[in-house]
């Protein structure tokens, strides 16, 4: 089945905090083939059926914390010790907290994984696998520790080229620390050349910081494509099925 590939935005270079400026479609050259796909997890390859906010929830009532949904999910995709940093902040508790709390997520995670195994979201690992087949390399990229990403990706049952967890970079989402990772990794030089598919507004803001040829919105997980169409990306699409098609440069058998 095809589905539709939305016009491509201007983007900038450099990463920012704020939702992007809108702009006229922009002009482009003749893609480079891409030789490196990268996927976010949660909300992008797993269905995401509360899991992050849940854990979150539970460490911050722990630690007599508060902070109220719509905070949380503007935070999604963003390493934990950062997120909980912010929050210690603001309380007027020592930052120092943080790691501690980081690893109390992970815990509460990795158990609710060992309950619940994760699920795939549609075109996931057909798409996965098709990429493999015809030589790219995929991995993934994640504001969840290597830990709890490793934990998720074999729950998935797929097979990673290459991972980077947000406790491997010096910086998380939404700098372009966790895609340069992945390229060191695979020897791959050229952002041109790399590909990067996410959820929500801080996997867009990464691949474009990291200046890669493809920046692609789904609207599978967290967000709509209605909220992500502010942000800086090259495309748009519903969902994974087929989205080798897109990577590739090949038509869908029936599109």
């Amino acid at each position: 089945m095809a589905w539709p590939v939305m016009t491509p935005r201007a983007r900038s270079s450099r990463w920012r905090a704020g939702p992007a400026t809108p702009s006229a479609p922009m002009t482009t050259p003749t893609p480079e083939p891409i030789r490196l796909m990268l996927f976010d997890i949660a909300g992008t390859l797993m269905r995401d059926t509360g899991r992050t906010p849940a854990a979150y929830r539970a460490v911050l009532e722990d630690a007599g914390l508060e902070a109220d949904e719509a905070w949380i999910r503007r935070r999604i995709g963003m390493r934990k010790t950062t997120v909980f940093a912010e929050l210690l902040a603001a309380a007027g508790r020592s930052e120092s907290e943080a790691e501690s709390l980081a690893e109390a997520f992970d815990a509460v995670f990795l158990d609710d994984l060992d309950r619940t195994p994760p699920e795939r979201l549609p075109g996931a690992a057909e798409s996965w696998d098709a990429m493999r087949a015809a030589g790219v390399l995929v991995g993934w990229i994640s504001g969840f520790s290597r830990e709890v990403g490793d934990a998720c990706i074999r729950g998935l049952g797929l097979t990673p080229d290459v991972a980077v967890g947000s406790d491997e970079v010096a910086e998380g989402r939404p700098a372009p620390d966790l895609v340069q990772m992945a390229m060191r990794r695979t020897g791959v030089a050229d952002p041109r050349t790399v590909a990067v598919c996410g959820d929500t507004p801080r996997d867009l803001e990464c691949g474009t910081a990291a200046e890669c040829g493809l920046v692609v919105g789904v609207g599978h997980g967290t967000h709509q494509l209605e909220e992500l169409a502010g942000w800086p990306h090259t495309h748009l699409v519903p969902d994974l099925v087929g989205f080798e098609h897109l990577v590739l440069g090949t038509h869908p058998p029936n599109g």
